[in-house]
């Protein structure tokens, strides 16, 4: 996508246009009005009925989605975050996802936003679709038909993120066409023709082909299936079905890191505070309420040494001139940093205890918490952990493993809830059962996320 030059910034609030300066001559808008309650609560309904009636987004992981997500996948117009100890277990997931949604609805779009290099990305696309088509039973959609519907936007830092974001609220904006003029229909589509043409190419979907022709690994017959569409039948579909139904951001705790590195502590929270409100606004108001992902990294959290407490005798001087020791001390370590409930895994260690003479014997269990902590969750609806854990009790306590390093069999990746801010919508008011603490072991079997339990 080609970032737009009237993109507001980060510093300005994401759901509003008329945020900027007024210009001289012109009065600012009047505030709108504040609504009732019931108002909002009757229009939260009508959304997620709607929703439901739709159907969720399947992760093509049956475990996954009947028994954690409860209601047969991840429900659309939200915000989740998988935080994946292993990249390629998160990768592999928000890919699945995305090749499930493609295969399950011909009409829908996707877009990937990363700061990978395109063709690693494409090239772990095609690996999901290829196996998802495997495992389908009867006709379904082609490997091309896929990907024309998928855009990719490779960016480098938030601002870009922020440029492809607000691109999404101008085709919006601009996307509404006036149906009590044709006329208006017809200039709509011309200047969605010329946006086309500025971009090389005649859809959105086109985007994958231009970014295909960069690496030669790519170079398929999927660009003579691109090429081969009617102009009518593109313009026609850019028209009617402009935003993607799902979005996924990958490795976003390298976007965070630069920001944090380049801004401000101060002005680089106040950005992923905006940045929330962005993306709460976008799940819920552009027209197919896309599924947002957002593919997060892990951590070890720090705690206390599991080790005696080391004493220290100081020596101090008499009159003498003689040196004594003096009564041993004792060094104070370090309490644990205590984390925040919507961070710890059920699977996690509790910290060493810091009693005197309690001592640890052995290797400890890892303590993980997602990069960047209640700063990454904010952003959030529902949370997912992908960690490692034993398969056995003779794995158990022993440090990850790193690829190509020990028994890979000894290990079983767990996905688990840490955070859900929505509860499963049941279509009717109400208490709404939560998913916290629900899990479940996966592998991850030539690029397909499969039950391993």
């Amino acid at each position: 996508m080609k970032p737009s030059s009237l993109s507001p910034s980060p510093s300005s609030p994401p759901p509003f246009r008329h945020a900027t300066a007024t210009p001289p001559g012109h009065r600012s808008p009047t505030p709108l009005p504040p609504l009732p309650a019931h108002i909002l609560a009757a229009q939260e309904v009508r959304r997620r009925n709607a929703l439901r009636e739709r159907g969720p987004c399947r992760s093509g992981c049956g475990d996954l989605d009947s028994h954690v997500l409860r209601g047969g996948g991840f429900e659309r117009g939200c915000v989740v975050g998988v935080s994946a100890e292993e990249e390629g277990v998160g990768m592999a997931l928000g890919l699945q996802v995305l090749s499930r949604e493609l295969l399950d609805c011909p009409d829908s779009r996707a877009l990937i936003i990363t700061p990978r290099p395109a063709a690693e990305v494409l090239r772990s696309l095609r690996e999901s679709l290829v196996a998802q088509q495997q495992q389908q039973t009867g006709g379904g959609c082609s490997l091309g038909h896929c990907l024309e519907r998928v855009m990719l936007s490779c960016v480098f830092d938030m601002d870009g993120l922020w440029e492809v974001l607000s691109d999404l609220s101008d085709a919006e904006a601009d996307a509404e066409p006036d149906d009590s003029h044709k006329g208006g229909q017809r200039h709509e589509m011309q200047r969605q023709t010329q946006t086309q043409t500025k971009g090389k190419g005649k859809g959105k979907g086109k985007e994958i082909q231009d970014s295909q022709d960069e690496e030669e690994t790519l170079s398929t017959p999927l660009d003579d299936t691109a090429t081969t569409n009617n102009n009518n039948t593109t313009i026609t579909t850019i028209t009617n079905n402009t935003t993607p139904s799902f979005i996924l951001i990958t490795h976003f705790s390298t976007l965070l890191s630069g920001l944090f590195a380049q801004r401000e502590r101060q002005a680089a929270h106040s950005t992923v505070s905006l940045l929330s409100a962005r993306l709460n606004y976008l799940s819920r108001n552009l027209p197919p309420n896309p599924l947002i992902m957002i593919l997060n990294s892990v951590t070890e959290s720090p705690g206390t040494t599991p080790a005696r407490p080391h004493q220290t005798r100081t020596r101090t001087r008499t009159r003498n001139g003689i040196q004594a020791d003096a009564k041993p001390t004792k060094t104070k370590l370090t309490p644990s940093t205590a984390l925040d409930p919507s961070l710890q895994s059920i699977f996690s260690a509790p910290p060493p205890l810091d009693i005197p003479g309690y001592h640890y014997a052995g290797n400890l269990p890892r303590r993980l918490k997602p990069s960047f902590g209640l700063v990454f969750t904010q952003l959030l609806d529902l949370h997912l952990l992908c960690s490692q854990v034993a398969r056995t009790r003779a794995h158990d306590g022993l440090p990850g493993l790193q690829d190509g390093e020990g028994d890979a069999g000894g290990v079983v990746t767990v996905v688990e809830v840490l955070m859900d801010e929505m509860g499963v919508w049941q279509g009717r008011r109400g208490v709404r059962p939560r998913r916290e603490q629900r899990w479940t072991a996966v592998d991850v079997v030539k690029g397909r996320v499969c039950c391993a339990m």
